[in-house]
């Protein structure tokens, strides 16, 4: 801790009479709070996103677009979107 932080600290405590233990735990069930929601929508937004991304068109480039949410979704899905793409070399040497 820095010297003004100190004073700061000090200061405070001065200001609110509340000792140097209840600033501490007051501060860490605020910070404790913040990452406990930063997490909740850490989670929300993996959750919310799952299963949702984009693939260029081999024609035209533009993305195409995917919201699939069930495993037999996503194979269809891909099956349907990816039926003509084949690989550049490896299928014509055979």
């Amino acid at each position: 801790m820095t010297l003004d932080e100190r004073r700061r600290l000090e200061a405070f405590m001065k200001k609110t009479g509340q000792p140097l233990r209840a600033v501490v735990v007051q501060t860490l069930g605020l910070l404790e709070a913040r990452i406990e929601k930063i997490e909740k929508a850490r989670k929300d937004g993996y959750r919310a996103g799952w299963g949702r991304f984009e693939a260029p068109c081999s024609v035209c480039g533009k993305p195409l677009k995917f919201d699939i949410k069930t495993e037999r979704d996503a194979k269809d899905a891909l099956m349907a979107a990816f039926a003509h793409w084949r690989h550049t070399t490896e299928c014509w040497k055979q």
